[in-house]
Formats: structure tokens, sequence, C-alpha cells
């Protein structure tokens, strides 16, 4: 399935984001971004900076044992709510979880 595809099932303003090459799919109507595999301070800002409608973010179970205490400070810090992915899967079951 093609992101195309993909973005068709999604809810309107929200993404789901596996690195630095999704970061031109973002657009300012983003609400809410789903971290699947890795998440990095910069690719964090990155995507702070060009979402400003941005209201929570999510991760998966491993995205989110690779990040830094101090990235959800920041986040927590910009009102941003902060949602972690219990489920494993692909990503229909993924977006079962988060837009439920």
């Amino acid at each position: 399935m093609d992101y195309k595809q993909q973005e068709k099932r999604v809810p309107y303003g929200v993404l789901s984001i596996s690195g630095y090459s999704d970061l031109d799919r973002l657009n300012s109507s983003v609400k809410m971004v789903h971290f699947r595999k890795f998440v990095s301070k910069r690719l964090l800002m990155d995507v702070v900076k060009r979402t400003p409608k941005l209201k929570a973010v999510s991760f998966s179970k491993y995205a989110i044992s690779r990040m830094r205490r101090g990235d959800m400070d920041i986040l927590a810090g910009l009102g941003i709510e902060v949602k972690i992915s219990k489920v494993l899967g692909r990503p229909s079951s993924l977006e079962r979880w988060l837009y439920a």
C-alpha cells in the first residue's frame, strides 16, 4: 500500500512518521503525529516547527524506548499530549488504537 492509499484511511489532521523522509508530508493542518520507528530531538523539533496546530503525538513501543527523557520534557513544556501505543503489529491495528 502506498502513502496515498494509507492517507485516505487516516483521519484528516493525523500523520504517521517513520523518519526524516516523511517530513515532506507534514503541513500546517496536522494535529496529531505518530512516530513509528525512532525519534531524535532534531526530528521532533522539525515536526513541531512544521505543525503549528499539533495537539498530540504518539509513539510506538520501539520509538519510545529509544527516546531521551529530555525530549519528553520538551513536549510537556509545549503542552503537547503524549500517547504510547501498547499495540504491536501492522499500521491498521495501530490506527484502530489511535483513532478509536
